[in-house]
């Protein structure tokens, strides 16, 4: 056996980098941020120069946690010290349309998340908004672009990672889709995208051990976020113009406040795929903890989005929208 040859053996291996077109991670909430987390920290530095990662969250300790991680992670925290009457008597139109009528929520501090109401969540999302908090969210955008002068050689690939159980996730996580969609319409008009979601079901957070109402109100919000998607995915798809048990969904939008204090009318496309991950597989088994679905969920996105399969993906979902 030659020199050469043994000091290779004696050497530690040399992963070669796999090239990835720019690609923008978004975790909404503690888990999909933690999820993100752990993608970023699979990442060759080489890698990432064509990624973003950002992570938004009402709860800024579990921010913390993401910064701490030393990934190089863009932090978003969708709240602040206020409460939610403090909110809401600076979002009239939250007030008066859609906000539960609900004295209970009115002290509640927003800054430790949103404790598992959809409404907070989104009404703190309108704040950050307003305040232009949101727009380190946009910074990673134009980053990738501005970057290769503005020409990207693909279309940007976006993933909306969350879960639909708690409250940050099951109630912005589709609003953080269609706002990117829009901002890419507006500033880069002639620029195509695909987003995807992935989005962890309600049954993932029976591993916490919760309580039997508290359980039943994880699925509420999952079951609530689940249709939503599914409805403005008919919408935008067109769906709802040919078949008439779909029609139902042709005149839903969301409004969402601009910085300069006027509404804007969100009617897009939230995600252009969107995977579910439950807490059973197809042979009825189940992870016994939280940590493995997020290594699971976190190894399947790296795949997926960064990894040597993911043309395999990629030419896999070109079949789904020709079959449909």
């Amino acid at each position: 056996m030659s020199k050469d040859f043994n000091e290779l053996l004696l050497n530690e291996e040399v992963l070669k980098p796999n090239e990835v077109n720019e690609t923008l991670f978004v975790g909404v909430g503690g888990i999909g941020s933690d999820i993100v987390l752990r993608v970023a920290q699979r990442c060759q530095d080489e890698e990432k120069k064509n990624i973003k990662f950002v992570a938004m969250d009402t709860d800024a300790n579990e921010l913390r946690n993401v910064k701490n991680g030393k990934a190089n992670i863009i932090p978003v925290q969708t709240s602040s010290t206020q409460s939610v009457l403090d909110y809401l008597n600076s979002d009239k139109v939250a007030m008066q349309e859609w906000f539960p009528v609900n004295t209970t929520l009115y002290n509640k501090t927003v800054s430790e998340g949103a404790g598992q109401v959809r409404a907070i969540s989104r009404l703190a999302l309108n704040a950050t908004i307003k305040s232009g908090n949101i727009n380190a969210l946009y910074g990673a955008i134009d980053d990738l672009f501005l970057k290769d002068g503005g020409d990207l050689k693909q279309a940007l690939r976006v993933v909306i990672v969350s879960s639909v159980a708690g409250g940050t996730g099951s109630g912005i996580a589709m609003i953080v889709g269609m706002l990117i969609r829009e901002y890419l319409h507006k500033h880069y008009r002639e620029k195509a995208a695909i987003i995807r979601g992935y989005l962890l079901m309600p049954g993932v957070c029976d591993v916490f051990g919760p309580g039997e109402s508290e359980k039943i109100s994880l699925r509420r919000n999952g079951y609530a976020t689940i249709k939503e998607i599914n409805a403005f995915m008919m919408k935008a798809s067109g769906f709802c113009m040919v078949r008439k048990d779909l029609e139902r969904f042709k005149d839903i939008y969301v409004d969402v406040p601009t910085s300069t204090g006027e509404i804007e009318r969100l009617e897009g496309l939230p995600f252009d795929f969107c995977f579910l991950l439950d807490k059973l597989d197809k042979s009825q088994s189940s992870m016994t903890s939280m940590e493995q679905y997020k290594e699971f969920a976190a190894q399947s996105l790296y795949e997926q989005n960064i990894g040597p399969m993911k043309k395999g993906s990629n030419s896999m979902e070109d079949n789904v929208i020709k079959e449909f």
